[in-house]
């Protein structure tokens, strides 16, 4: 195995996963990938990636408040996210809202940076 899906809720999910591990891509499932890449490429911010971080004059974690929010929208752990979000303290959204937003030239997948971070910051902040 070379990669998890950390998602999985119960074993069940593993025993109907694992029977298609190593399969071939139908055509029409290659089709769909490729235009969800299309729909979503802009979207997705790698993790990892962290071009954005040098163009950042907060040198926000960015990949890291945009999985929260993925977190928090995808997988339904709203509370884990928020609790996670938290314990960013000063280093969170708040920074995007007037900034110059240096960090949109930057992005080599065409992100947009400060607007995923103000949503993020929305989502994740109770007050």
């Amino acid at each position: 195995m070379h990669t998890t899906c950390v998602s999985f809720v119960d074993f069940d999910m593993i025993d109907n996963i694992i029977p298609i591990s190593g399969e071939k891509l139908s055509q029409v499932d290659r089709q769909f990938l490729n235009e969800f890449k299309l729909a979503f490429n802009d979207r997705y911010c790698r993790h990892g990636c962290n071009q954005c971080i040098a163009a950042c004059p907060h040198h926000l974690p960015v990949s890291t408040m945009m999985r929260y929010a993925y977190y928090y929208v995808c997988q339904g752990k709203e509370k884990d996210a928020i609790q996670k979000y938290a314990r960013l303290n000063e280093w969170n959204g708040s920074h995007c809202f007037g900034c110059d937003a240096p960090c949109l030239e930057s992005c080599p997948y065409g992100v947009n940076v400060q607007a995923n971070l103000i949503q993020a910051h929305s989502l994740l902040t109770l007050v």
